[in-house]
């Protein structure tokens, strides 16, 4: 029988059907944050002052969101959470 999982990887596994899909919305959290940070960096619509600071806050949510399947991931194989 799995162990309950805690309330971290209830959260971040809410409604992700498979390992594979949450695989994928790790890999979609990195291509968005990518693309975002991408887009503010060449764009003219934000103020040069303040596009580095966007950039980071961009890149770095976009990570602990990928990094947050990561490791639900890995919960979940560790203790038997897939069906």
């Amino acid at each position: 029988m799995p162990d309950k999982p805690p309330l971290w990887v209830r959260f971040t596994l809410f409604g992700v059907p498979s390992r594979r899909f949450a695989l994928g919305c790790s890999a979609l959290a990195l291509a968005i944050g990518a693309g975002a940070t991408w887009f503010v960096a060449t764009s003219d619509r934000v103020n040069p002052e303040r596009r580095l600071l966007v950039c980071l806050v961009i890149s770095v949510t976009a990570a602990i969101a990928a990094l947050g399947y990561l490791l639900a991931v890995r919960w979940a194989d560790r203790h038997g959470g897939w069906n």
